[in-house]
């Protein structure tokens, strides 16, 4: 593979990892406007940011298999 095309790997895969975590950033900072608004108690606002952890937790063998079995390439660009 030629240095164009490793450094386009590169950062086609750090852009799909800053995407990936960016979510989560935004539910953070959002969460104290969420809770007031839906007058929501704590322990309902660690749901809201356990529950993405705990789906990607889930996913991602089922990804890393699909992967295996059509082709990393193709999996990521889904």
């Amino acid at each position: 593979m030629d240095r164009g095309k490793q450094r386009r790997v590169l950062v086609a895969t750090m852009l799909g990892v800053f995407v990936s975590g960016w979510p989560a950033v935004i539910l953070v900072a959002a969460l104290p406007e969420i809770g007031d608004n839906l007058d929501a108690s704590t322990s309902t606002l660690s749901w809201v940011l356990s529950l993405p952890m705990l789906v990607g937790a889930v996913m991602l063998p089922t990804f890393g298999r699909l992967g295996d079995l059509k082709g990393q390439r193709r999996v990521f660009l889904i």
